[in-house]
């Protein structure tokens, strides 16, 4: 710290107090490739006629693009 204040680097104590982004940023991460992946298996195993595998793929799809915006809110993009 005294040697950044001699070159004139600005530094910030970080604060612990702050919510970190990360637990919500890797949750929406998941969700979504989770989510992706089941919805291009479920149009593969619609397409090979396994309605059933590809209806609970489709199911997955559904639950997580309604769990993602809950956890979107959570994250602090505009900060």
């Amino acid at each position: 710290l005294e040697d950044a204040e001699h070159e004139r680097v600005q530094m910030h104590e970080f604060d612990w107090s702050k919510r970190s982004d990360i637990l919500p940023g890797l949750i929406c991460t998941g969700l979504a490739s989770i989510g992706i992946w089941a919805l291009i298996f479920a149009g593969g195993w619609m397409i090979y006629g396994r309605w059933f595998q590809g209806l609970g793929a489709l199911a997955v799809t559904v639950a997580c693009g309604l769990r993602l915006p809950a956890y979107m809110s959570r994250l602090r993009i505009r900060d």
